[in-house]
């Protein structure tokens, strides 16, 4: 079996997804499935071996600025190298069918290549998930996404709300749920003893839909009862420098800590050093980086977004999106309650072995082979 995968996103460029998509493609190739996965480049375009039997094409897509934020025109620009390039693979190979990536713009590139596809919903792509795309949505992405996951053989999502969601599009499309994974071998708690100060850790691209400045205001507010909190981002994305403004109109810019892009292999470290957990998006699919916190032995704040109910029980806390009083709140209980935050640490790590990559990649592997049953 050979599969052709679409995703502009793949690490060191994206985020969430682009990390799931190197996870999956990993187990995939335990099992001997072929992949070549067209992808994009903030370089040079190149092809190289990803791992056995996974092959990477990876296209230069102009990419400038933050790698984990993606403008309209390098979406565009992606969207038409990888069609060309999709088709002169088709030529040299026989694929039984194409895995994308975002119903836009991988769904969409999928839709008029001919070959039974899949698609993987991770967020943004979902009509109205975004507020960036809100007028986009409404006059074209919608009616477009429609099409897309009815000519789709399969259209998943990675989350129930995620799911619930796209249905608000399209109320007749049934849509599986393929959950996230996590490697606990690669994050996990360490018991080295940690600082005297209190550390809240987000791991997140600097951009408005993650909430970011919610997690800023929730700092000045509790500085005076908690003096020995501070915050670390580690990410980057187009407001931090709007995020570091902030800090330092609120007098509180010694306390947080802008960590920029962490490579991914140093990223374990970063959890181990950290006390609390929080990222209050406004929208998730389901975050990978909470999945990090959960296997790195973490209490954890999330908003109820995507995947934050399953992910909080029994080990953090969920409080409603935009809802700074809440989310003061759900800090001000953690901080103050070392035991809280340990108890809650190990009940963290204990759920974080129910998720796993290898589940995940078996889970689609699946709708590989009944894909190809139907395409006999």
């Amino acid at each position: 079996m050979r599969v052709l995968f679409l995703n502009p996103e793949f690490p060191p460029l994206g985020g969430g997804a682009a990390n799931a998509s190197k996870y999956i493609l990993r187990e995939m190739s335990k099992t001997g499935i072929k992949v070549d996965c067209i992808t994009a480049s903030p370089k040079e375009e190149r092809t190289e071996e990803i791992f056995p039997g996974i092959t990477g094409h990876f296209l230069d897509i102009k990419k400038i600025g933050s790698l984990h934020y993606y403008s309209n025109r390098q979406l565009l620009t992606y969207s038409k190298l990888a069609t060309k390039k999709a088709r002169q693979l088709m030529q040299e190979h026989h694929y039984t069918l194409i895995h994308a990536f975002f119903g836009i713009p991988s769904g969409a590139i999928a839709m008029r290549l001919g070959l039974p596809y899949i698609v993987s919903l991770r967020g943004s792509d979902v009509p109205f998930y975004n507020e960036r795309f809100k007028w986009p949505d409404r006059l074209f992405f919608k009616h477009l996404s429609k099409q897309i996951w009815k000519k789709s053989y399969k259209t998943i999502a990675n989350s129930t709300q995620l799911a619930a969601l796209a249905k608000k599009t399209d109320p007749s499309i049934i849509i599986p749920i393929i959950q996230n994974g996590i490697d606990i071998k690669e994050f996990h708690p360490t018991q080295q003893p940690k600082s005297e100060k209190i550390r809240i850790l987000c791991v997140s691209r600097l951009i408005e839909r993650k909430g970011i400045r919610s997690l800023i205001q929730t700092i000045a507010d509790l500085q005076n009862n908690f003096p020995n909190l501070e915050l670390y981002l580690a990410g980057d994305g187009n407001i931090r420098n709007e995020l570091e403004a902030l800090a330092e109109k609120k007098n509180i810019r010694h306390k947080i800590h802008f960590l920029g892009s962490i490579d991914h292999k140093d990223l374990p470290a970063i959890y181990q050093q950290a006390d609390i957990f929080a990222l209050p998006s406004k929208n998730e699919g389901m975050s990978n980086t909470a999945l990090e916190a959960l296997a790195s032995g973490l209490p954890l704040i999330l908003t109820n977004t995507g995947g934050a109910k399953e992910l909080t029980e029994g080990n953090g806390i969920l409080v409603p999106v935009h809802n700074q009083e809440k989310l003061n709140q759900a800090m001000s209980t953690l901080v103050a309650n070392k035991k809280l935050r340990i108890q809650y640490g190990k009940s963290s790590r204990k759920k974080a072995l129910q998720y796993s990559w290898a589940e995940t990649a078996k889970a689609y592997i699946k709708i590989y082979k009944n894909a190809a049953l139907q395409k006999e």
